[in-house]
């Protein structure tokens, strides 16, 4: 594995960790200091994530705004760099200069089970994220289903969450 490949799963590894401590009310565990290195602008959507997950300081924010900047010229090639992507706009409250247009974005429907349920939990605080998952929400069901053998124990929150939606009234 190269250095940029072991960075950006550094940057991912830290947006996960701190996105799961807050879901538990435990951010304030997350020490309030500086990176032991500047981000690495080259892996735009892994420092988006880190940065939008970790607490609000000067530099993580100047970092996000910076980082938002970038990607908003840039349409998503895979799933992750959608879900990194939308999930750094949606907790910047920026989602709706991402989501412009509810037909785009296709590349989320290809989301692990994981990133859809981190969306999905998104998508009860940002509209943009919950319109979004609402046009797309017929093919992500159609996926999830197929999954359905997956031993993932979100798996089954997920294909519940999204077969008991009115795919028009989410949010």
């Amino acid at each position: 594995m190269d250095a940029n490949s072991r960075e950006a799963l550094d940057w991912s590894r830290i947006g996960w960790a701190v996105a799961a401590l807050r879901r538990v009310g435990a951010i304030g565990e997350v020490p309030l200091v500086g990176p032991p290195v500047v981000p690495n602008r080259a892996l735009t959507t892994e420092v988006a994530w880190a940065m939008a997950t970790l607490p609000a300081q000067p530099w993580t924010a100047e970092q996000l705004r910076q980082i938002l900047d970038i990607l908003r010229r840039r349409e998503p090639v895979t799933s992750t760099d959608a879900f990194y992507t939308l999930m750094a706009a949606a907790m910047a409250k920026r989602t709706s200069e991402f989501v412009t247009d509810l037909d785009a974005w296709q590349v989320i429907t290809g989301m692990s089970i994981g990133q859809l349920d981190e969306m999905r939990r998104m998508s009860h605080q940002d509209r943009h994220t919950a319109d979004l998952l609402g046009r797309h929400g017929p093919a992500i069901g159609k996926r999830v289903e197929a999954m359905t053998m997956s031993m993932d124990d979100r798996t089954s929150t997920v294909e519940e969450w999204f077969a008991g939606q009115d795919l028009d009234d989410i949010g």
